[in-house]
């Protein structure tokens, strides 16, 4: 298995780039050996829910807000595009939304 190398690119787990303002689906639970339960618990409650990002940060994870004032940062293959944002969604030259 190879190591990750950072920043990570912004591609979601079926190869589709992403850009703040998309919505996602948390798709997998990264596997985090030294994850503390109340983090284990976090990505179990939003697993297969629509999320939007929020931001990406330096480092490439996607910053995910789950909650009023709770946010998660989540590598993005473990994230599949469901919509593209407002701003992003009209990016084909005939008007389709092709990217989703």
């Amino acid at each position: 298995m190879s190591r990750k190398r950072y920043p990570l690119e912004p591609v979601s787990s079926c190869g589709k780039r992403l850009s703040v303002g998309d919505y996602v689906r948390l798709v997998r639970i990264p596997p985090l050996k030294q994850m503390p339960p109340e983090t284990k618990i976090v990505f179990r409650r939003f697993l297969g829910r629509l999320l939007q990002v929020a931001d990406f940060e330096q480092n490439g994870l996607a910053e995910l807000y789950v909650a009023r004032l709770e946010t998660i940062y989540v590598e993005p293959e473990f994230l599949r595009l469901v919509r593209r944002s407002g701003a992003s969604a009209t990016r084909s030259s005939k008007g389709s939304r092709r990217d989703i």
